[in-house]
């Protein structure tokens, strides 16, 4: 069953495929050019491109922790494990609160 039609252009097919066959997932001059295009997004400077929610998290946590030093970080019981880790990690004290059925802290 097609639930849609593509709209990747073999251009766009080509790149991605050079991308993913080049091993630099995470790295080399792709994460250059990403991090230099979404300047006209977020109208900074700089820009970092990490290649997963993981690493943005350990990266936040290790700037949270140069600047403000130890934080409480607030956490549901329930969700990924990653970002709770990563400020484990910094020496962050976790405070993990439970979640009601509509996900509202309680």
């Amino acid at each position: 069953m097609q639930l849609f039609k593509t709209t990747i252009s073999s251009e766009d097919l080509n790149t991605i495929t050079d991308t993913i066959t080049s091993g630099e997932l995470g790295f080399g001059s792709n994460v250059t050019k990403l991090e230099q295009a979404y300047k006209l997004f977020s109208h900074k400077e700089y820009n970092t491109a990490t290649n997963s929610a993981s690493a943005a998290a350990f990266m936040i946590f290790a700037y949270l922790k140069d600047k403000y030093g130890v934080c409480d970080i607030y956490t549901p019981s329930i969700g990924f494990t990653s970002p709770a880790w990563a400020a484990k990690h910094h020496g962050h004290n976790l405070i993990w609160v439970d979640v009601d059925d509509s996900l509202v802290f309680i």
